[in-house]
C-alpha cells in the first residue's frame, strides 16, 4: 500500500487517526479526489476484445458465421467449465 501511496504521491498521514475522522481532513480527501479520477483499465477485458477482433479478420468476413462461432465457444466453455490445462495432461 505504500507503493501506491509514493507513487500517487499521496500522504498517508490520515491512516494515523480514527478512520472516522478521515472524511474530515484535507489528505484524506484530496487522496480521495486523486484515487477516483484514475482511469482503470482491464488488460484481460483489452487482450479478450482485441484477439476476438483479430480472430474474426483470420477465420470468417462474416458476421452471421463470426457470431455462429462465438456461440459455439461459449457453449463449448459451458459443458468443460472445468477444464484446466493441468488435468489435460492427466
Amino acid at each position: 500500500m505504500q507503493k501506491l501511496f509514493r507513487k500517487l504521491k499521496l500522504t498517508d498521514h490520515f491512516l494515523n487517526y480514527d478512520p472516522e475522522l478521515w472524511a474530515t481532513r484535507d489528505d484524506y480527501q484530496q487522496g480521495t479526489k486523486i484515487v477516483n479520477a484514475l482511469l482503470v483499465t482491464n488488460d484481460n477485458a483489452e487482450r479478450g476484445v482485441a484477439l476476438v477482433q483479430e480472430l474474426n479478420k483470420l477465420i470468417t468476413h462474416d458476421e452471421k458465421q463470426f457470431q455462429f462461432l462465438l456461440q459455439v465457444v461459449s457453449d463449448h466453455r459451458r459443458q468443460f467449465s472445468s477444464c484446466q490445462k493441468s488435468l489435460l495432461h492427466g
